[in-house]
């Protein structure tokens, strides 16, 4: 049997992608306290950094798949890198 080097790297891609979010969750979990001391802020609300995380995770490819087959996938991506990048919310208009 010949193993296809391509289709395992691509196969080891996919499985990364797929453990992202539990991996995210399982290294905020512990930083939750730190973080709602830190910031002064109730255990509750600290905990929206999570459910802020989930809900964009599930929601982004709502929005980027059709963007993403309208316009391109590079220019979605690059779009994608660009506001990730912005250091404030008013600049991000203008990193676009």
């Amino acid at each position: 049997m010949k193993l296809n080097v391509q289709g395992s790297l691509f196969a080891l891609f996919l499985g990364a992608l797929a453990a992202l979010p539990p991996i995210s969750i399982d290294m905020a979990l512990p930083a939750l306290g730190p973080i709602a001391h830190t910031l002064r802020v109730t255990p509750g609300m600290a905990q929206l950094t999570l459910s802020f995380f989930m809900a964009g995770f599930a929601l982004s490819p709502i929005v980027y798949g059709p963007l993403s087959d309208r316009y391109g996938r590079r220019p979605m991506l690059i779009i994608a890198w660009r506001s990730s990048r912005s250091e404030a919310l008013r600049v991000l208009p203008l990193e676009r």
